[in-house]
């Protein structure tokens, strides 16, 4: 029997790698790349040649790391955190190679009752891979609109009021590229306006090129610009 004990980082997984008898005789370092893996999965056979006598203990059900195990036929148990927490004890503090260890342990207790995980087939694996590519592709859009709101609140204020609680809406996002500044937007008649709004497929047109949100939006820029000019102006000194 091999057990295999993994403790995922941000930029890397730990592995430990034991036998009944023997214990953690191994701790190496996996890379989060496909190469790094398919070196790890063709290490395995080569310690245990019974697919079904490896035993994985990981922190987690997903990934590209999981998908391989489970296609090599090695019994991937995912496990709660808070397991290896226990029996890292209270006054140790969390270190990695120290998890992958703990988890390398587990693995190797046959009396540890743990579920294992089921291979739902290739509808599922594509499912799960679907999901994980939409939840990163969700906090890249939250990263890229924090940084956007950033730039507007330094640069173009009025585009805030504007966006309302939308800003990655197409037709905000192209009224950026289109006029940029709040200036070049001020400068834009109702007709232009009234193109954009169609070209955009804009629902109310009419409604988009009236000035008035316009007219609003620069006015509350104005009064932003003048109280942080009013603020970063140096006090002045009584006599």
């Amino acid at each position: 029997m091999l057990g295999v004990g993994i403790e995922g980082a941000e930029e890397f997984h730990l592995v430990a790698l034991g036998r009944p008898g023997e214990g953690v005789f191994d701790i190496a370092r996996v890379e989060h790349d496909a190469r790094s893996i398919d070196a790890l999965i063709a290490r395995i056979p080569a310690l245990e040649p019974d697919p079904a006598e490896v035993r994985v203990v990981l922190e987690t059900s997903y990934g590209m790391l999981v998908e391989r195990l489970i296609d090599a036929g090695y019994t991937v148990v995912p496990v709660n955190p808070d397991l290896v927490a226990r029996r890292r004890g209270p006054a140790k503090k969390n270190q990695d190679a120290i998890d992958a260890r703990i988890a390398c342990v587990i693995a190797l207790d046959r009396f540890e009752r743990l579920r294992v995980l089921v291979p739902h087939g290739d509808d599922a694996a594509e499912l799960r891979s679907i999901t994980r590519d939409d939840e990163r592709a969700s906090r890249d859009e939250r990263r890229l609109l924090n940084r956007l709101r950033a730039d507007l609140i330094a640069t173009f204020p009025a585009a805030l009021v504007i966006a309302g609680d939308d800003m990655g809406a197409p037709t905000f996002l192209r009224l950026l590229e289109r006029w940029p500044t709040a200036n070049a937007l001020a400068a834009a008649s109702r007709p232009d306006l009234e193109a954009f709004a169609r070209s955009c497929r804009h629902g109310w047109p009419d409604r988009f090129a009236d000035r008035d949100w316009l007219v609003r939006a620069i006015y509350d820029e104005a009064i932003h610009v003048a109280n942080r000019n009013r603020a970063s102006r140096p006090a002045r000194k009584v006599a």
